[in-house]
């Protein structure tokens, strides 16, 4: 799958797609030792977008499908996410190795494996399990159907135990905190993220990461502090007008919302997917 440009890729996502990376953080959630990153085949689809929002990192290894996904909000929602992204997933992964889930013989699936690394405000535990049967309300006792996702705070020092397995992970965690120091102490988001994106290249956070792709690494995280600001402002909204929209109409109105705030129109088009033209519509 090629990458859908109409989206900027998240700092996470960008960092773990990287096979390396990948591999270091799945033996670091699995207490193995896997070193050859040839056997890891990145499955990320790029194209399966909801509200301008994407599945972070999926790989197949291991006979297992991996679903990983950042989220600075708690979210309630992702077991049932990551069913739709799963389904997708699948869909591509049977056509792709021509399985007949028609006939009679049983086809065997990768196992799928969902986790979230949570590094919001909103203090949580170390490790929690969200489940789909809990979106089921008095029925979930009799579902037919199930999905868990782990989700693994990685804040500091909440995070502690994790991180110290994982570098890639310490280190991209350790740059969210600094940008959090920053607004802590009163600084405006470009300049808390400069400052960090500094503090990262003086720290030599994953292997110089930071120091080749300054601009690059701002972009991105500006980006993703204005879409998760204007996207708690726009689902507050509507839920105080009551109102429940579909998913072209949601788009549309989230880029209504965002003009309102005076996001340019390309930070728009980044965040929605939606062409310039549409916007100026709009």
């Amino acid at each position: 799958m090629t990458a859908n440009r109409k989206f900027k890729d998240r700092l996470f996502k960008r960092i773990f797609e990287e096979k390396s990376n990948a591999l270091s953080l799945y033996n670091a959630l699995n207490d193995t030792n896997y070193c050859n990153e040839d056997e890891l085949e990145i499955y990320s689809i790029e194209d399966a977008v909801y509200m301008g929002m994407r599945n972070d990192v999926s790989f197949l290894f291991n006979d297992e499908i991996n679903l990983y996904e950042q989220q600075s909000t708690v979210n309630p929602n992702m077991p049932v996410r990551d069913l739709l992204y799963l389904a997708k997933q699948l869909d591509r992964y049977i056509e792709t190795n021509e399985l007949n889930i028609y006939g009679s013989v049983l086809q065997h699936l990768p196992v799928p494996r969902c986790v979230v690394f949570y590094n919001g405000d909103t203090d949580r535990p170390e490790i929690e399990t969200m489940r789909l049967t809990d979106a089921f309300g008095d029925k979930r006792d009799v579902s037919a159907i199930n999905l868990e996702v782990t989700v693994y705070n990685v804040n500091y020092p909440k995070g502690a135990r994790l991180l110290s397995k994982c570098r890639a992970l310490h280190d991209y965690s350790l740059f969210v905190e600094y940008v959090k120091q920053g607004k802590r102490e009163g600084l405006q988001l470009e300049a808390a993220v400069d400052r960090a994106v500094d503090m990262a290249v003086r720290g030599g956070l994953l292997d110089g990461y930071f120091k080749d792709r300054k601009a690059e690494v701002k972009d991105m995280v500006l980006t993703e502090y204005k879409e998760e600001k204007v996207m708690k402002g726009f689902y507050e909204e509507g839920r105080k007008e009551g109102r429940e929209e579909g998913r072209i109409e949601g788009v549309k109105q989230t880029a209504r919302a965002m003009k309102e705030r005076g996001m340019t129109i390309e930070e728009i088009v980044d965040i929605t997917g939606l062409s310039a033209e549409q916007i100026e519509e709009l």
